[in-house]
This record gives C-alpha cells, sequence and structure tokens, in this order.
C-alpha cells in the first residue's frame, strides 16, 4: 500500500527589516547578516548549513533580553529549517514554540507575528504529533481574530485540513483545499509557490478517494509551478512522489517507475538519506518495483526504507512542553 506524500504545513517567517530594531547596531548587522545566509542556505536545501547560520545568528544576540523581536525570527527561520529538513519533529517544534512565546510576550504583541507563530506550531503539532488537533480547536477562534487577510484565511483551512487528514476523512479535506486554493487564487500579491503547495497536497487527498486522473493533474501542474519557483523547494520531492503513487494506481508502472526514481534522488539530495521523506519515497518505490517484478531491488529497498523510517521515527517522538517554554524552564 503506497504511503502519504505528507502534510507540510506552510508559514514563512517574517520578511528582514521590519522588526524596528537598531540596523545600525554592530549586533544588528551580524545577526542580520547570518539571518540572510541562514534563509539562502535553506531555500538552496543546504539545510545543515541553513541550522548552523542560525544558530550562529542566537549566538550574536546571546547577551541581550530573552524577548529580543531578532531571538523570535531567528527561532522561527530554525522551526522552518528543522521542518523542511526532513520534519525533524522535536527541533521544529521545539523552535516554533519559542518563537511563538517571544511574539506573545512583547508589551504590545504584534497579532501578524503571533498569527504567523502560532500557525507554524500548529502546523507543526498536527504533523508531528497527537495533540496537533486539540491545539487547533483550543486556539481557532484567536487564529480567527489574529488574521488579517485572504492569505491567513487560507492558511486556518489548510490546518483545518490537516487535521482532517489525520483522521482519515480525506473528502472532507478536499473540500478544505479547494476552498483554501480559491481564495489563495484571488488573493492580492503573488501566491505562486502557496498554490503549488495546495495543489499538491490536494492530489494527495484526491488520490485517497479514487479521484485519480484529477490527482495526477494537480500533482503534475504542482510539479510545473515548483520547477520554475523554486528547484530546490522541499517540496517538489513530495509533489514527485504524489504523482509516481498515482500514476502507479493508473497503471502506469513504468512511468511512476522513472518518476520514483527522480522523486528518490531529489529526496537524498534535499532531506538526506536518514529521514522520513526519503524512507517514505524508498517504500513507496519498493511497491512499483514488486508489481514490475523486480523482486531483488524491491526487496533490498523495502529493507532499507523499513530501517531509515523506524530510526527517524525514534527521533521524531521528541517533544516539547509548551507550557514549560512560555514560563521560561526550558
Amino acid at each position: 500500500m503506497l504511503l502519504r506524500s505528507g502534510l507540510l504545513c506552510c508559514a514563512t517567517i517574517p520578511w528582514l527589516g521590519t522588526f524596528g530594531f537598531a540596523a545600525q547596531q554592530d549586533t544588528g548587522d551580524a545577526w542580520a547578516a547570518w539571518v540572510k545566509q541562514g534563509i539562502n542556505l535553506e531555500n538552496q536545501g543546504q539545510f545543515a548549513a541553513a541550522a548552523n547560520a542560525a544558530k550562529q545568528a542566537l549566538t550574536v544576540i546571546g547577551g541581550l533580553v530573552q524577548n529580543d523581536p531578532r531571538r523570535a525570527t531567528t527561532y522561527a527561520l530554525l522551526g522552518d529549517i528543522y521542518r523542511g529538513w526532513g520534519w525533524r519533529c522535536g527541533e521544529t517544534r521545539a523552535n516554533y514554540a519559542r518563537s511563538l512565546a517571544i511574539w506573545e510576550n512583547q508589551p504590545q504583541p504584534d497579532p501578524e507575528r503571533v498569527f504567523t507563530a502560532l500557525v507554524s506550531l500548529i502546523g507543526a503539532a498536527i504533523s508531528c504529533g497527537e495533540d496537533g488537533p486539540k491545539l487547533l480547536h483550543d486556539r481557532h477562534r484567536e487564529l480567527q481574530h489574529l488574521r488579517s487577510g485572504p492569505a491567513d484565511s487560507a492558511k486556518i483551512l489548510l490546518l483545518q485540513a490537516a487535521v482532517s487528514d489525520r483522521r482519515r476523512h480525506y473528502g472532507e479535506a478536499a473540500d478544505l483545499l479547494r476552498q483554501a486554493l480559491t481564495i489563495l487564487q484571488q488573493a492580492p500579491g503573488d501566491n505562486t509557490r502557496g498554490i503549488a503547495e495546495l495543489r499538491y497536497l490536494l492530489s494527495d487527498d484526491l488520490r485517497y478517494v479514487g479521484r485519480y486522473q484529477q490527482s495526477l493533474d494537480e500533482a503534475q501542474r504542482a510539479v510545473a509551478s515548483f520547477e520554475i519557483i523554486d528547484p530546490h523547494s522541499p517540496s517538489l520531492p513530495m509533489a514527485l512522489n504524489s504523482v509516481a503513487c498515482t500514476l502507479f494506481l493508473l497503471g502506469r508502472n513504468e512511468e511512476s517507475s522513472q518518476v520514483f526514481q527522480r522523486a528518490l534522488d531529489l529526496s537524498r539530495n534535499t532531506f538526506g538519506e536518514e529521514t522520513r521523506p526519503t524512507a517514505m519515497v524508498m517504500l513507496n518505490y519498493a511497491t512499483v518495483l514488486h508489481a514490475l517484478k523486480e523482486s531483488s531491488e524491491a526487496q533490498a529497498m523495502e529493507r532499507r526504507g523499513n530501517q531509515i523510517w523506524q530510526r527517524a521515527s525514534l527521533v521524531d517522538r521528541e517533544t516539547v512542553d509548551v507550557e514549560e517554554l512560555r514560563a521560561g524552564r526550558r
């Protein structure tokens, strides 16, 4: 049975230069340089180097107050990096929680920044743990109050779709994603990346309710967009995985095998070998290889994929107590 591509909720960190810090100060300049470097490296798929750059940014401001907005921004960047780096759940949730705690504890909390941080944390909680649906339920009214435009409404719908997916209500999830897609298509600004993300997620749900051709169409549109706007996007190998899964279900096994090989190569380059996304592609690919009667290769890949999945899952079981973070005990 083919696995799911995975639901990667997206919430970008605030753009540099909007935090009101004194850019002329030496620490501010050094911090901004490290953060910019971290963002650039993340966009290139160099996650280890990106994490190191973000940690250097934290070191620069290490002696300053704990609630410095720059610290919140850097923690958010680290959360994004670990999320993109094959969903390293413990690190992802910890950094998003730290970022949220700082934004909420500002003298005058900025609703936009609190919203972004809260969406990031809830998205990570849904994808990485059992408490995500409850967290969304408990803070849904707050999200509605904090949202500032159509794109924010689309993000809330995406979180709701993620919860439906966890409950295996795939038709419901597909309806929510379609609503989010419509909103984002009509929203002002360049939403190309967000639309591509929604298309590949929608393709998964359409496949699960048996609408294979529609699933393939959405996934291929997503792949085409990622190849143009960001060939290093961690969502590209996952979108290719979705294409390959649907090709297999349509009986196009040779095509599916070719796309799986490309997805596996990209996943290894993007996430690394010992990660859940790479293991997932391996296990899916093994299913197709079995169908093609390439038993020896299929068995080796299935064995390798299961080993990686088990090891990665052990690491991903790390959890974070958000209330403890807010109380400053972590």
